[in-house]
């Protein structure tokens, strides 16, 4: 049952999602800082109909990563990840949802995004709520990162977890200590050589954030391979492993998306610095010629 909202403020906002709007990140970043505005809509969208509530929480799940200011030109940002333990809960709460919808939506945000010490404070719900539903998207994955052996014993005795992607139940094993799945998914990265391939691969390897993992993506910093995109425009690899490398650090802004594409070698010594402070990781090969990401031309 809905129960009345009497914050303008939430008001607004639930007229919004029950017509279908979305908000975007410079509405976000708005929104973000208004004074108690997460448990209002945590408390606003209680008793609303499927689509409310999970449009609910598709912008809770914004509002809670945290926002860094802008310095100079650097506009204000949204990190990416989910730090907020109140829209964590929530999300975690929402794996019990009566709707299939509402729930895949909560276990993408949480596996794809929250932090894993908030991930793990709430191992065991997750572990009920996935045995309740173990057809949920993506179940495998935010199982393997609650670090929790029940989570584990659920990914191995459940076939409708483990057989819904085996890629993910791979990679799942290996972050909760599997040796054999961790070395499979080290060396389907090693094996790989389309683009798009290696790319996927990379986010497998950042996700199980292993010490072996961790360290095959580092020594990969330095590599001078790239591929063509957009028919006519060269990518470096290094772009994606980076993007690897974040989901193992997601806290470390040094591995974030940038807002502006870098320009210089600034970028890989500053990201190097990083992984030799955290890692102890050297390179016997020079860093290649720069390059991140060219300017595809337009065609005619």
């Amino acid at each position: 049952m809905e129960k009345p909202v009497t914050d303008p403020r939430v008001a607004a906002v639930l007229t919004r999602l029950q017509a279908g709007e979305s908000y975007s990140t410079a509405e976000v970043l708005r929104l973000q800082p208004e004074p108690g505005i997460i448990p209002a809509l945590i408390a606003g969208l209680e008793g609303r109909e499927a689509k409310v509530r999970r449009a609910g929480l598709n912008l809770l799940s914004e509002l809670g990563r945290p926002m860094v200011k802008g310095h100079g030109e650097q506009p204000e940002r949204i990190t990416p990840y989910l730090g907020q333990p109140e829209v964590v809960a929530l999300l975690v709460r929402a794996l019990d949802d009566p709707a299939a919808e509402v729930r895949d939506f909560a276990c993408k945000a949480l596996a794809e995004g929250a932090l894993e010490p908030l991930l793990q404070r709430q191992a065991a719900a997750i572990v009920e709520a996935l045995r309740r539903h173990p057809a949920t998207d993506l179940a495998a994955l935010l199982l393997g990162k609650t670090s929790s052996p029940a989570a584990r014993a659920l990914i191995e005795a459940s076939a409708e977890v483990r057989e819904a992607d085996p890629e993910h139940t791979e990679q799942a094993l290996g972050r909760l200590g599997d040796a054999a799945a961790e070395e499979a998914v080290l060396r389907a990265y090693r094996a790989a050589k389309d683009p798009r391939v290696k790319a996927r691969q990379a986010l497998r390897l950042g996700y199980m954030a292993t010490p072996k993992a961790v360290r095959a993506l580092a020594h990969d910093i330095r590599t001078p391979d790239f591929y063509v995109w957009q028919m006519r425009s060269r990518r470096s690899m290094r772009v994606h492993v980076i993007a690897g490398l974040q989901r193992a650090f997601p806290t470390e802004p040094v591995l974030w998306p940038p807002v502006y594409k870098p320009q210089d070698d600034s970028c890989y010594e500053a990201i190097e610095s990083f992984l030799h402070r955290q890692l102890g990781v050297t390179w016997d090969k020079p860093r290649p010629p720069f390059l991140w990401e060219e300017d595809a031309p337009v065609l005619r």
